[in-house]
């Protein structure tokens, strides 16, 4: 397990499937994440996110707060070339954990990791538009 100031970055666990899918079923956590229409996702949606994510070299963590344990959302990189180091990353915190920087802390242990640890000589993301608190802390970043 990883650690930042405030959260704990932990791998995957039985029963994570549920809280990622409680998490991306929320229609507000949905119009800032998917391109696609809004519109309830299944068990079987997760399954599939996730495997493309560890079919590849990649970094997926299941983020909680680090005094409670309470589940916030997740954060990884996906590893797009191996060859050329560059990895894409994504990151979904609940509503109730949006306002307090905890993207900001979170996204710079992710980033830091990433050139660190994995080697990455290049880190992108995508984020639509209308998602202006991403793009606050990516742009901070």
């Amino acid at each position: 397990m990883f650690q930042t100031r405030r959260t704990t970055l932990r791998p995957l666990r039985d029963g994570d499937t549920k809280l990622l899918l409680d998490l991306w079923n929320d229609p507000e956590i949905q119009a800032l994440i998917f391109p696609e229409f809004t519109a309830p996702r299944r068990e079987r949606f997760v399954e599939e996110t996730i495997a493309q994510w560890t079919s590849v070299p990649s970094f997926f963590a299941i983020v909680e707060d680090r005094g409670t344990g309470r589940f916030m959302g997740h954060v990884g990189t996906l590893v797009l070339s191996s060859k050329n180091r560059d990895g894409r990353v994504a990151i979904t915190l609940g509503r109730e954990w949006w306002g307090r920087g905890l993207g900001t802390e979170i996204m710079q242990w992710v980033v830091a990791y990433n050139f660190k640890e994995l080697g990455l000589h290049r880190v992108s993301l995508m984020v639509l538009q209308s998602n202006e608190r991403a793009l606050a802390v990516y742009r901070r970043m």
